[in-house]
């Protein structure tokens, strides 16, 4: 897999804005590894997006998130507005399991699923989750990395977490200056000039599960920083789990392939 410098992305036209689930093409970067250490745990997040092979109409996400010893994998589909359609997630850590969601036209289908004495994976769960009334769209907490528009005021999008549905909204927060990775530093800087914007979670009520919306892991206040020149995400700020507050910084990057 080839990865490319940030200085490559360099004149690349920031995407319009745009309010909430719409349609809209899949972002330049294929691939985005971000990564934060600290003295005895590493946090560590890695999303790959694409056309569905299957379905090339759909949007393919796989992605991977760990801090210090509890990892997970999910793998989702969505329309192309962001809205989701399958959803797949293994964790391990103290222990081992696996959910999934499948999201119909009235609601949500949420399935857990654990390992027996055997080894063998049986249902454990099953539950239905309806979507709040005229609402029947709903997309992924890491798909907000793709739908995020820095150039927009505010934005706002129904989430699925677990059994919670939430109502996001991100807002400028002004302008800051990040040092990026040297593989990423354009023209010999490391520092890069960025657009914030704060993502806020409000969870709608009745409420199914304790709080857990996160983004990449992170909680708390969070903040999204986009590179003002190429609009790539340079870091998320937040909480994490055993570590505190940390900014997971972008260490590298695939670009898509230029559309003929």
């Amino acid at each position: 897999m080839k990865y490319l410098a940030l200085t490559l992305l360099l004149g690349l036209p920031l995407v319009a804005a745009a309010e909430g689930l719409t349609e809209s093409s899949l972002p330049e970067w294929r691939s985005l590894v971000f990564e934060e250490k600290a003295f005895w745990a590493t946090a560590r997040s890695q999303l790959e997006l694409d056309a569905c092979p299957e379905s090339p109409a759909a949007w393919c996400l796989e992605a991977s998130n760990s801090v210090a010893n509890n990892r997970e994998r999910i793998s989702l589909s969505a329309r192309p507005d962001g809205s989701l359609l399958e959803r797949r997630r293994f964790s391990e850590g103290s222990d081992r399991r696996r959910k999934q969601w499948r999201y119909g036209l009235k609601g949500i289908t949420r399935e857990r699923l654990e390992p027996d004495a055997s080894g063998e994976w049986r249902l454990t769960s099953r539950r239905q989750i309806d979507y709040p009334e005229g609402e029947p769209r709903v997309t992924d907490p890491l798909l907000l990395i793709a739908l995020l528009r820095p150039g927009a005021d505010s934005q706002s999008f129904l989430v699925n977490t677990d059994l919670n549905l939430y109502r996001v909204s991100a807002e400028s927060a002004g302008e800051d200056l990040v040092e990026v990775d040297p593989k990423l530093a354009g023209f010999g800087t490391r520092h890069r000039e960025v657009n914030l914007l704060k993502v806020t979670a409000q969870r709608l009520q009745p409420a199914a599960d304790k709080p857990d919306f996160s983004l990449l892991g992170l909680s708390g206040e969070l903040l999204v920083a986009f590179d003002r020149e190429t609009g790539l995400p340079l870091q998320v700020r937040g909480k994490a789990p055993r570590l505190g507050f940390v900014a997971l910084t972008l260490k590298s990057v695939e670009l898509r392939e230029p559309t003929p």
